[in-house]
């Protein structure tokens, strides 16, 4: 009871997150202008807006199911309801935004989109249950880890939105997609107990079927650059699960090996958002305390820029915190150790930024930066914590004090 109630609060925190990248994705900009003489509606979105929305909320059942993992009976039914709740609300808030349009169609295809995820959840902890094994094994939710996985979805999202028409951004998505390959293939020939559930066959394909879904919201205007990323990351993945040296490690041991191959990955697409389009610096260095790159009128795309940036933060926060929490070193001294590197790194990125001949080094943007690299830190505790309440039921009290500190 207290590894399912620790579980819940796990996956409820990233059904929060995900929940509200979906409503910024849905929403933006937010300007809202009464009264609705302006309201689009049509009865049908069109076939590009159909595999979108089913998309969109794929992640979203997934995660609904992994919370409500009580509801065994009629559990297509709360998936479907939960859908089409939710984009109900989304829905309404659009007649209000001027250049959005509100459909049925879109309600009903994201409630199908629910209610898909609801059913993939279904499906491996039912595979789980037959060996014997609990679907935790599968979603191997008690590895910190892991939820890098699923926070880089929304991830996707955001630099898919801020690609815009540069298609030659998907270098970018590549690298995401890259940390994700890492994470499941060292997950896969460390843990026996996902060895069990999946061959490495499906594993390829829940890794390509994952980027795919993350990168649904451009998927209709460059499918075949989409799918031939996804099919290069699911080959990779199979052949890392094929080749890789099979064992069983510690939890310890196995984060820190990831993390340290991820990092490194990890900054190279994160240096990318920050001095993207690469060019040459320039003199003299401009600063500014506001965000001046953003015009008071800005696109779409400029504000999801911005907010991929953030969130890459938030995930640095995530991984910082995760690596040095497995060290030795006083918790005092990890503390301090964690706010110098966030705020070094975003430091650094930004006193740079300046030379950039197309921005400016922005006050405001590094205080957010921080904050975005905090929040990162604030979700791997309330994580930590839930993990921690799960190897207690899990693992004997001799192997406790070796899995958690």
């Amino acid at each position: 009871m207290q590894q399912r109630s620790a579980t819940q609060v796990l996956s409820f925190v990233l059904f929060l997150y995900m929940s509200a990248v979906t409503i910024v994705v849905t929403l933006i900009p937010f300007r809202f202008a009464f009264p609705i003489d302006h309201a689009k509606f049509s009865l049908f979105g069109g076939a590009a807006d159909t595999v979108l929305n089913i998309f969109l909320f794929i992640p979203l059942g997934f995660l609904y199911h992994l919370i409500n993992f009580k509801k065994k009976i009629k559990w297509q039914k709360h998936a479907f309801l939960f859908g089409i709740s939710f984009s109900s609300i989304i829905e309404f808030l659009q007649l209000f935004l001027e250049k959005r349009c509100t459909s049925p169609s879109d309600i009903l295809m994201n409630g199908l989109g629910a209610l898909l995820g609801a059913y993939i959840y279904q499906e491996f902890s039912s595979r789980a249950r037959r060996l014997n094994q609990q679907s935790v094994g599968l979603i191997v939710l008690d590895l910190p880890v892991t939820n890098i996985f699923y926070l880089l979805i929304p991830q996707l999202w955001l630099n898919s939105l801020a690609t815009g028409k540069i298609y030659h951004r998907y270098w970018q998505a590549l690298l995401i997609g890259l940390i994700g390959v890492i994470i499941v293939s060292e997950i896969y020939s460390q843990r026996k107990s996902v060895r069990q559930i999946i061959s490495p066959t499906g594993l390829a394909g829940f890794t390509s079927a994952w980027y795919i879904i993350g990168s649904a919201l451009l998927i209709t205007k460059q499918p075949l650059i989409v799918l031939l990323i996804g099919c290069f990351l699911g080959v990779l993945t199979f052949l890392l699960a094929q080749t890789s040296k099979q064992r069983s490690a510690q939890i310890r041991s196995l984060e820190i090996n990831i993390i340290k191959k991820i990092i490194p990955v990890f900054m190279v697409y994160l240096i990318g958002l920050t001095y993207f389009p690469l060019v040459s610096p320039q003199m003299p260095w401009q600063f500014s305390f506001g965000l001046s790159a953003i015009p008071e009128d800005p696109s779409n795309v400029i504000i999801f820029s911005l907010l991929e940036y953030l969130a890459a933060f938030s995930l640095f926060g995530f991984m910082i915190s995760q690596w040095l929490a497995t060290s030795e070193t006083a918790l005092l001294k990890k503390k301090v150790a964690i706010s110098g590197i966030i705020f070094g790194v975003a430091g650094v990125l930004e006193l740079f930024r300046g030379f950039h001949p197309f921005f400016e080094s922005s006050f405001t943007q590094y205080l957010l930066a921080d904050i975005a690299g905090f929040a990162g830190i604030l979700i791997y505790r309330v994580q930590l914590g839930s993990v921690r309440k799960i190897l207690m039921s899990k693992y004997s009290p001799n192997l406790r004090s070796v899995l958690v500190k």
